[in-house]
This record gives C-alpha cells, sequence and structure tokens, in this order.
C-alpha cells in the first residue's frame, strides 16, 4: 500500500507538534523551584502558612486534612463529592495548587511566608 504525499506530510507535521509539545514541558518542568511554604485559603481568605520542611497535619475547616511530608504537601480526606483535590496528588513547585471547589479551599505553592513574595529565604 502507498502513502500518498499528503498523508506522510500530514504524520510528518503531527510528530513534529508533538516533539515540540514534549520539549516545552521538559523545559517548563525543569525551570520550576521547590517551594519551602504552602498558603491555605478558605473562601479567598487567608487560613495559614505552613512550611513544607515540618511534618504535620492539617485540619482545614470541618471540611478538608491536608498533609505535609517529605517537602510535599497532599490532601489526605475531603468532604466533598468527586474528591478531585485528593486525585491531584502531592505538590511541591512554585506556583502548583490544590483547589477543593466545593469546599472553597486553595492550597498554593510559595518561596516565602511573605504574602505576595517568592524570594527565596536563606
Amino acid at each position: 500500500m502507498k502513502i500518498s504525499k499528503k498523508t506522510r506530510n500530514d504524520i510528518l507535521l503531527f510528530f513534529s507538534l508533538l516533539v515540540i509539545a514534549v520539549i516545552i514541558l521538559i523545559a517548563a518542568s525543569i525551570g520550576r523551584k521547590e517551594g519551602s511554604y504552602a498558603e491555605i485559603y478558605i473562601d479567598g481568605e487567608l487560613y495559614g502558612v505552613y512550611s513544607l520542611n515540618e511534618e504535620m497535619t492539617v485540619d482545614i475547616g470541618d471540611t478538608n486534612r491536608a498533609v505535609i511530608k517529605d517537602g510535599c504537601i497532599y490532601m489526605e480526606s475531603a468532604e466533598c463529592p468527586d474528591k478531585t483535590c485528593m486525585k491531584r496528588g502531592r505538590i511541591s513547585k512554585v506556583g502548583e495548587s490544590i483547589v477543593c471547589l466545593p469546599n472553597r479551599v486553595t492550597i498554593t505553592i510559595i518561596n516565602s511566608k511573605e504574602k505576595g513574595n517568592d524570594v527565596v529565604i536563606g
């Protein structure tokens, strides 16, 4: 079976775009820094800022529980129907977030304990 020139060019274009996408994803993940703190918000209000270097369990209101372990934070339990926030897994890099929409809980990784400042402490 002979492949037409048009089909061959389409296949070449598809794989070229795929390679470019993989390179961009790798470059983006390499450029991210490990965070030092996790900011937790409930309904847009700052609930607390926690060091990723201290292992602990954080009860977030009456609905969620987060665990900080091995320099990462993850949602251990949530009283919401879909549990998407628990499926997010562990986060540790600056800018990563876990969001529980039904309970209006947001966890974001930052570098500095001062709000809005991503300067590395140390």
